[in-house]
């Protein structure tokens, strides 16, 4: 105990209080500063409550932003791979078709060879076989 509250409780058991008695009256004389500190207390503890509240909700909020951007970036990226996939598929078909073209032409001018050197066989072999 400090000397103070010793000096205190050594003065009222002099006179005619117990020593239960003159604690009583010295807790009685310190209830307005627990009061306060039980005030400041709980004044701390709302605002503590009420601070880590705040915190909760801007998380959330910050949560369901970072959700809400994951779900745009993949409805972006689908929609790239889409277009991208559309554009793939589109010049492979261009180049098929211009591939199947060259073949085609080269194809017409081999049977337009073949058929002139078979013309011209068949047309000596005649002439041969005429004289």
């Amino acid at each position: 105990m400090s000397s103070k509250l010793i000096l205190i409780i050594s003065s009222y058991t002099n006179s005619f209080f117990s020593e239960t008695q003159c604690i009583n009256l010295i807790l009685l004389q310190c209830y307005p500063r627990t009061r306060a500190i039980r005030w400041s207390v709980c004044y701390v503890v709302t605002v503590c409550s009420s601070t880590v509240h705040k915190l909760r909700v801007k998380w959330n909020q910050c949560v369901q932003e970072m959700e809400d951007a994951v779900k745009r970036r993949q409805v972006e990226v689908v929609e790239i791979d889409r277009r991208l996939q559309q554009q793939y598929e589109n010049r492979l078909a261009e180049t098929l078709q211009q591939i199947r073209d060259e073949n085609n032409e080269i194809i017409r001018r081999n049977r337009a060879e073949v058929e002139a050197v078979y013309e011209k066989k068949v047309n000596n072999n005649l002439l041969h076989h005429a004289s």
